[in-house]
């Protein structure tokens, strides 16, 4: 598994929103969900990603993997 696909497991994961959930959301298939989460497939596009990001509630850049560290704790 990417940096990319971990993070973006354990954000979904914590929203409390399933693959197919995102699929839907996304309009992708739930196939391109597991593909990513898994390494199996690159990263989306940046406009993709900043979307993820955006309805997952976590920084781009943690996302990307390039911040280290991030908490949901406020």
């Amino acid at each position: 598994m990417d940096e990319f696909g971990l993070r973006l497991k354990l954000a979904r994961v914590y929203m409390g929103m399933s693959q197919t959930e995102m699929a839907e959301y996304l309009g992708v298939s739930l196939k391109m969900i597991y593909r990513w989460e898994s390494g199996e497939r690159d990263p989306p596009n940046t406009l993709r990603v900043r979307e993820i990001a955006k309805k997952l509630q976590v920084p781009f850049e943690w996302l990307c993997g390039l911040g280290p560290t991030f908490s949901w704790e406020k």
